[in-house]
């Protein structure tokens, strides 16, 4: 056997002995963290003071704004806020998207979020000057 198959064979018997375990969850994102607060007033319904966005360089505050749910003035839903950090991960643009609550006042809840870029992802290639290749 060619000495470059060697580990792919061996992988392959490992594979069909049952001896090859892959830890459930692997590969998932972690789920965001959700800082615990309590922002119910006396009929337990609170509205959104304030969005505060931190740290994306790659979607502006309010391109991020646009795609969610969870907007200034609306009833604080802690279903909607989770929804959308799930489609904001769908975007692919974010490793890492943290999200906080604090009461702001009674029946006022400001939501945190705190995103982390995916780095060097490349996003376009352009060839400039290159009149031999078409395009």
């Amino acid at each position: 056997m060619p000495r470059r198959l060697l580990p792919v064979a061996v992988l392959m018997a490992w594979m069909s002995a049952g001896l090859l375990i892959v830890p459930a969850g692997a590969g998932e994102k972690p789920a965001p963290k959700e800082a615990e607060t309590d922002t119910s007033t006396s009929k337990g319904h609170s509205r959104i003071s304030d969005l505060i966005i931190v740290g994306s360089k790659r979607m502006s505050a309010e391109q991020i704004k646009k795609r969610m749910r969870t907007q200034v003035g609306k009833e604080f839903k802690p279903a909607d806020l989770d929804e959308d950090v799930r489609e904001l991960y769908k975007t692919n643009q974010f490793s890492n998207i943290q999200t906080f609550t604090e009461p702001d006042g009674p029946g006022r809840v400001k939501v945190r979020m705190h995103f982390l870029d995916l780095p060097n992802k490349v996003q376009k290639v352009t060839f400039l000057g290159a009149k031999h290749l078409k395009e």
